[in-house]
This record gives structure tokens, C-alpha cells and sequence, in this order.
């Protein structure tokens, strides 16, 4: 039998055909998929929307610092002329008050010493000629002035020789008048003589007067002359002896402060002067309570005092105190006990015996603990006139990686009125490349900020983060961070209504 011939089209595509209305059949309007993003388009809105009524941009100035402890860093100076001979801390050693911080080799004052010595014979050689030539011009003006006193005696005598002829004539002329012998006239002539020869008189015997005060005056210049030519070589000679007792010897550069070092601004070998920076501390708080009652610590030594602590200054039990020359050698007093020297009872070059009293000095309990950091901040002087005392700051330390950490929380706590000059910042920083690096092209306006702390224990660093624990490191003081400090905060649509009713005209 033969095969059936199969067709062109496929029996559904001809029932298809066949009913193109499909009424039986449900029409899909939109797939689920075009649901799910019409969703999720709606959510986003919703949130903008919310977002623009209940959010906030900040409105931020930016600006960049560093952190310390205290108000500012403290400098350290050798207070002498020499070079670093030893270098006794490091960087982030913890010192006290009275530590030393390095020694200064006082050796080579040689030419200083000669210095002086060739100054004191050239000047003494210069004031001694100049004082016998001064002399010499005094003694011929006095001698001068009082031959003008033998001249003035010699025209008085004369004068009053001439006023007793001119009485004598006075007297005649008067006489020849009542007698109708001579007119008034002629007796008018003779009193004018009279009265011209007095003023004459009068005139010498005060010009004679004055000479004596003159001659004063000159022999005064002369003695205060000398006077001020002789404390000028005394004072000289008083250096001489000093920078002599300095010689071949060697100093301590102690800490003034109790802090942390920061930074070495030497190294050993350096030439430094008495005003050069050893170096930078970031101060420390310390809490001194008094125990017990002054003590008076005495000397151990019988001899010359040549060095000795100043009042105010704290020392340890053990520490120097003094030094006392004798017999040519040198003794370092030490503190029986350790504390504040309340007052000192002797001064260098004083002489003392064995057991006398040098101070008095009151022991103290001494507790030290880190200041708080805070955040010296530089800002551009125009943006910064928008900051207030309050605002909010947020701190990004250059330690610490922003992205993954957040950023310190704080606050400001003062502003400066006007741009800080190079000075001031120099006042602060104690560092002519951070002053360089935050002077930037014009002089910005210094803000210090405050910290937030964090709940005792809550993170490593002890302080406040946006990010909650922050970083698992501590903060050093020193660090240099960027900041943004937050000086308004508005809601988004405060941006767009404004737009809106500009284009509606409403």
C-alpha cells in the first residue's frame, strides 16, 4: 500500500491557524522578571525619597594637621657652646624632668680663651690711652676756667674801683645841682654810670659763679668715662674665667619636661650653640603630691660651689644636686632623697663646708601619664571663617587606613581670629618642615580640636571612631592627619525645592 504523502505544515501550526482568537487562553501581560525590577525600581525611590527628607549632607572645610599631646612640643636647647658628644635618648623614650638628654663636649674653647685674652689687653691698651688724652683735654679746660676766675676777680676789683669814683661823682654832681651850679642832666649821666658799672658787676660775679659747676661737669664726664671703660673689662674678664672653667669640660643637656621624645634634631658629632634645639618632646601630664616635710640636703664636700640646681627643678634620689671644687678636683653632690628643690641656699662661686645645707627640698609622690592627644589643624584662612567652636571634626592619621577604619572623631575647641604667621606656627611645631608642609601658599588659620575618648577598654586606641572599634593600633602623638570639619549639615530635598520653585514659578 503506498505511503500517505506528510503535509508542508505541522497539525499545530494548523490548529493555531485554524483558532487565531484563543479566547480559552490566558493573555501574559508582563513575565515575572519585569515584576521583580519594577520592584525594586519602586524601593529605590522610596528610599531617595526618604532619604532626601530625613538625611543630611554635610557642608565640610578641608584641612590638614597633626596630633600632640599638650598645647605644644617642648624644645629642648644645649644652652652651651660646644658639640654633641653623646646622644643618651631615642625616639619614643618616655624622660622626666632632670633626665639627660645629652652631653655637650665643651673642649677647643682655645681660641675663645685667646679670643678674650687679646680683647681685655687691646681694649685695656685703647681705654687707658683714651683716658690719659681725656684727662690731659679736662685738666687744660680746668685750668682754662679757673684762669678765667683770675681774670673775672681782676675786672671786679677794677669795676668796683670805677663805682666808687662814679659814687664819688654821683655824690658831686648831686651837690653842684642843689647849689644851681650844674643842670639835672649832668646828674642823670652820673647815675646812669652808677647803674651800668652795678650791672657790670653783677654780670662778672655771676659768670664767676657758673666756672666752678663747669669744672664738675667736666671732671664728672671723666670719672664716668673710666667707670664704664672698667665694668666693660670686668665683665669681660668675668667671661674669660667662666669660658676658662668651661674648658676640657663636659655638660649635660637635662630635660626640662616630662614627656615623650618626638624627635632628634642632632646627632653626636654636631656643632651646636646655646640656643640650638637637641630635641622635640611631646609633654606628658605630671601629678606631684607633697610627702612629708622639707628636708634640708646638705653638701659632701668642703669647697667652692661651681654648678648647682635651680629652684623649681625636680630631682632623683641620687641625682646631681651640685658640684663642688676643691683642691683642684671636682665633686658631684647627690640627692640624699629625691623630690622638689623648694629653694636654694648658695650660689656658684660660693663657698660651702662639708655638711653645710645647699637646698631644700620637698619629697613628692610623682604620677605621669600620657596627655590626651588633640588635633592642631591648618585651614585656608577664607574657608576657615566658617568654623565654630563645636563643630564636628573627623581626623584621618596618615597611620591608618581610612577606607577600612573610618576616621577619630572630636571637636573644635578654639580657632584662631586671624592667619597664623611662620612664627607662630613655629611656636607649635618646633619643626621648619611641617611649618613649610602647612604654611602652604598663603597663611592659614590654626583650629585645635579635641578628641573624642571611647568607653574605657573598648578599642586599642582609646579613642573615638566612626567605624566603632577602630584600628588595632595606638596613636601616637606626632602623627600628621588630613580633616574635614563639618560646619553645616542640610537635608537633600533643601536642595531640590528650591530648583523646583523656580520651575513652576510658584
Amino acid at each position: 500500500m503506498a505511503k500517505k504523502k506528510e503535509g508542508l505544515f505541522t497539525k499545530a501550526a494548523l490548529e493555531k491557524l485554524s483558532s487565531p482568537e484563543q479566547l480559552d487562553v490566558m493573555m501574559e501581560v508582563t513575565k515575572p522578571a519585569g515584576w521583580v525590577a519594577l520592584g525594586a525600581v519602586g524601593f529605590l525611590l522610596g528610599v531617595v525619597i526618604l532619604y532626601s527628607i530625613f538625611g543630611s549632607i554635610p557642608s565640610t572645610v578641608d584641612g590638614q594637621g597633626i596630633l600632640i599631646r599638650g598645647v605644644a612640643l617642648v624644645d629642648v636647647e644645649a644652652k652651651t657652646d660646644g658639640s654633641i658628644k653623646t646622644l643618651d635618648v631615642t625616639v619614643g623614650q618616655q624622660v622626666e624632668i632632670g633626665d639627660v638628654i645629652a652631653t655637650v663636649w665643651q673642649g677647643g674653647l682655645e681660641v675663645k680663651i685667646k679670643d678674650l685674652e687679646d680683647e681685655i689687653a687691646q681694649k685695656t691698651a685703647e681705654y687707658g690711652q683714651a683716658e690719659i688724652e681725656a684727662s690731659s683735654a679736662v685738666s687744660k679746660q680746668v685750668v682754662a676756667l679757673e684762669s678765667n676766675i683770675t681774670s673775672l676777680d681782676s675786672r671786679l676789683r677794677s669795676q668796683a674801683t670805677a663805682l666808687q669814683e662814679a659814687d664819688v661823682a654821683l655824690a658831686r654832681a648831686r651837690e653842684s645841682r642843689a647849689n644851681g651850679l650844674t643842670t639835672q642832666a649832668q646828674v642823670d649821666v652820673a647815675i646812669g654810670r652808677v647803674r651800668t658799672i652795678t650791672e657790670s658787676i653783677e654780670a662778672l660775679e655771676q659768670q664767676k659763679k657758673t666756672i666752678p659747676g663747669q669744672i664738675a661737669v667736666l671732671q664728672n664726664q671723666l670719672a664716668t668715662t673710666a667707670t664704664g671703660h672698667l665694668l666693660e673689662l670686668s665683665e669681660l674678664q668675668r667671661t674669660l674665667e667662666t669660658t676658662i672653667r668651661s674648658k676640657n669640660s663636659a655638660t649635660q643637656v637635662v630635660s626640662v619636661a616630662t614627656g615623650r621624645v618626638l624627635e632628634l634634631r642632632v646627632r653626636p658629632g654636631t656643632l651646636v650653640s646655646s640656643k640650638t634645639v637637641v630635641v622635640s618632646l611631646e609633654p606628658f601630664d605630671r601629678k606631684e603630691t607633697p610627702e612629708g616635710k622639707i628636708v634640708g640636703l646638705p653638701s659632701t664636700h668642703a669647697g667652692t660651689v661651681i654648678n648647682i640646681i635651680s629652684a623649681g627643678r625636680f630631682v632623683e634620689e641620687g641625682g646631681s644636686l651640685a658640684e663642688v671644687r676643691a683642691d683642684g678636683e671636682d665633686h658631684v653632690i647627690k640627692a640624699a632623697k629625691g623630690g622638689k628643690v623648694e629653694k636654694v641656699l648658695v650660689a656658684v662661686d660660693d663657698a660651702v663646708e662639708k655638711g653645710a645645707v645647699l637646698v631644700h627640698l620637698q619629697p613628692v609622690k610623682v604620677e605621669i601619664t600620657p596627655s590626651t592627644l588633640q588635633a592642631i589643624i591648618f585651614v585656608p584662612a577664607g574657608e576657615g571663617k566658617h568654623i565654630t567652636p563645636d563643630d564636628v571634626v573627623r581626623i584621618s592619621p596618615s597611620t591608618v587606613k581610612a577606607e577600612e577604619y573610618g576616621f577619630m572623631l572630636g571637636k573644635v575647641s578654639s580657632i584662631s581670629d586671624y592667619p597664623v604667621t611662620f612664627a607662630g606656627m613655629m611656636e607649635t611645631l618646633k619643626n621648619d618642615s611641617l611649618v613649610q608642609e602647612f604654611m602652604g601658599e598663603s597663611a592659614p588659620l590654626e583650629v585645635t580640636a579635641g578628641l573624642e575618648i571611647a568607653p574605657k577598654d573598648s578599642n586599642v586606641s582609646g579613642y573615638a571612631w566612626s567605624s566603632g572599634e577602630g584600628p588595632p593600633i595606638g596613636i601616637q602623638g606626632g602623627t600628621k592627619c588630613t580633616v574635614q570639619i563639618v560646619v553645616d549639615e542640610r537635608r537633600p530635598i533643601s536642595y531640590v525645592l528650591p530648583i523646583l520653585k523656580s520651575a513652576t514659578g510658584l
